[in-house]
């Protein structure tokens, strides 16, 4: 299997959220908020995904099997949120309200939830640059096969030259992969109506090797 990886486009919006439902299928939150049986539902999460393909401060990276067709050739990917993003302005409404939410989908959970993230991302990160890890997906079908690793060390090698931090949220099962690549947790946040776990970590920039003589 030959694996290639290039940056993403706007014409990525369909491959992109194809991988996002197969990788979180099994999600219990994305399982109430974006219920896969909902064809509303799901075009929200491409509307979702398409405007960050289209945002100049977020840098999709996708890793492509040039044997598959389609939208079936783009199997991970990662959304990384560069440090010259503007900071959105307190007043703006980070999530739509309960009643934008498509039938079937768990409004309030997902009011509750998507706001309680962007809420925790600004209290633990405030004004200091830093790269932002928003999405890590990758089919079911290639886990274990170290893309994500990869695609995670993309956005670090950046952070490092850059001399900031990175940030994430994580679940429990992706947490030691990035406890690996030198993420510290900060926070945990429970949502006990769904028993999950969502864990806040950053990591501090590696120091760049000295010059040889």
């Amino acid at each position: 299997m030959s694996i290639q990886f290039r940056e993403g486009t706007e014409a990525d919006a369909g491959a992109v959220t194809s991988v996002f439902t197969d990788s979180f299928s099994d999600d219990a939150i994305n399982q109430r908020v974006f219920p896969a049986n909902s064809k509303q539902s799901q075009a929200n999460v491409r509307e979702w995904l398409g405007a960050g393909l289209k945002d100049p401060h977020s840098r999709y990276m996708l890793a492509i099997n040039d044997s598959l067709p389609g939208d079936d050739a783009v199997v991970a990917l990662a959304k990384w949120v560069a440090p010259s993003a503007p900071p959105k302005a307190p007043e703006a409404a980070d999530w739509p309200s309960k009643t934008d939410w498509p039938e079937g989908a768990d409004a309030a959970l997902g009011v509750e939830f998507f706001g309680t993230l962007e809420k925790k991302h600004k209290e633990h990160m405030g004004a200091r640059p830093h790269w932002y890890l928003e999405l890590l997906a990758v089919r079911k079908s290639y886990h274990g096969k170290g893309l994500g690793k990869q695609l995670l060390n993309w956005g670090l090698e950046r952070a490092d030259q850059d001399g900031v931090e990175a940030y994430l949220q994580a679940s429990p099962a992706g947490a030691p992969l990035y406890r690996k690549c030198g993420f510290e947790d900060i926070e945990s946040y429970h949502v006990s109506r769904v028993d999950y776990t969502e864990i806040f970590m950053k990591r501090q920039p590696r120091p760049k090797p000295a010059a040889s003589l």
